[in-house]
């Protein structure tokens, strides 16, 4: 049976994404935008690929998705997400596997569901868990709050207020208009409240511990081995949840510096960017047009923090400062790059591109003098 206890064990089973192939785009009638769309797509997977090799030369089983019929992955007129970014979407929390089985993905899973299955482990369809969000270690579990965007809040604010407070600093990143919205505020303050109910009822077995902040938890800090974070500043205060270790905190996204990122900025409000691409506007519409559903917010990421754990000694990432291999030779561990030449437009760092399915490994408790969740 499949298990994921610490994500720093040894790596033996993960799904890596997949994007949408060159023939895709073969509808497009600009020859530009399509030559664009083609080139993107043979480079993600040529990426997707040099991943792929690193994780096998450690005998790590993969397992990908599937893309199915371009209908599948068409609606209102606009392109679906691929599944390129698998931990958005699935998590491994002890031996029971969760996926968001959404409209969209077709049977893009399906197969690793089934194979799954055939170890022995439960599947829990559609229960909004996802190893981006949520993760683990030993008996303790790590939860973001719960992605809540302005169209969700507007079609939902008249349900029911929850007597709990929200998080000041949540309530901060909500739009400007809706700070001062009784309405919406009282939907946010439902929404986190009963996220926090679900998943303690779902895990009553771990130590489930809570975030204000909303997003993915992998895209704020990443924990290495035992006594080593990677971190943003200002997440969280780690001498209460990881007392003792050592953080190594990265500096913010420089992209607000770059020139060639200061000209498209302006045009989609800093969603993303493909470099080169800066001034070719036909390719600009087709983005905002057909794959708004596909891009984030990449001047809020910092993809550096987003590594995946091989196992104590390898770790896999895309760029490392002289501060992180300093750490990272003082803890004897050997970091491993692999580019992701696309990840400003897919909004996927390696972390996100991966899931892992089997570590090898026992449940253990590192904070036995824990007898509650930190909140």
């Amino acid at each position: 049976m499949y298990s994921v206890h610490q994500h720093w064990d040894p790596l033996k089973t993960c799904i890596v994404g997949r994007n949408y192939p060159p023939e895709f785009y073969s509808f497009i009638s600009d020859t530009k935008v399509r030559s664009t769309m083609e080139r993107i797509a043979m480079e993600t997977e040529e990426d997707y690929q040099s991943l792929i090799k690193v994780l096998e030369s450690f005998d790590v089983t993969v397992l990908r998705p599937v893309i199915g019929d371009r209908e599948q992955h068409i609606q209102d007129g606009m392109i679906l997400p691929p599944p390129s970014t698998p931990r958005d979407y699935t998590a491994m929390i002890g031996d029971r596997f969760f996926i968001d089985d959404r409209p969209g993905f077709g049977d893009a899973y399906k197969h690793i569901c089934d194979h799954i299955s055939e170890q022995g482990n439960s599947i829990t369809k559609n229960a909004n868990i996802n190893s981006a969000t949520v993760f683990r270690i030993g008996k303790d579990l790590y939860c973001g709050a719960p992605e809540i965007d302005d169209q969700e809040i507007w079609n939902a604010v008249r349900r029911p207020n929850w007597p709990a407070q929200i998080p000041k600093e949540f309530v901060n990143k909500l739009p400007p208009r809706l700070i001062n919205d009784t309405k919406a505020v009282k939907y946010v303050q439902d929404v986190i409240s009963q996220h926090h109910l679900n998943i303690s009822n779902m895990f009553p077995d771990y130590r489930c511990h809570f975030y204000d902040f909303q997003g993915h938890i992998d895209g704020c800090f990443c924990v290495v081995k035992p006594g080593l974070i990677i971190s943003l500043r200002d997440i969280q205060d780690y001498s209460v949840t990881f007392p003792g270790w050592q953080v190594i905190y990265l500096e913010d996204s420089n992209l607000g510096l770059r020139e060639e990122f200061d000209i498209i900025k302006h045009k989609n409000k800093g969603r993303w960017w493909v470099p080169g691409e800066e001034t070719n506007e036909g390719f600009i519409q087709f983005v905002e047009q057909y794959l708004p559903r596909c891009v984030g917010l990449i001047e809020e990421t910092v993809f550096d923090v987003n590594s995946l754990v091989i196992d104590q000694k390898n770790v896999i990432c895309t760029t490392f400062s002289d501060e992180i291999l300093e750490a990272y030779q003082q803890h004897g561990i050997n970091p491993i790059p692999v580019n992701v030449r696309h990840r400003y437009l897919w909004d996927g760092g390696l972390h996100c591109m991966t899931s892992d399915i089997h570590r090898e490994s026992v449940q253990q408790d590192w904070f036995p003098q824990r007898s509650t969740s930190l909140g």
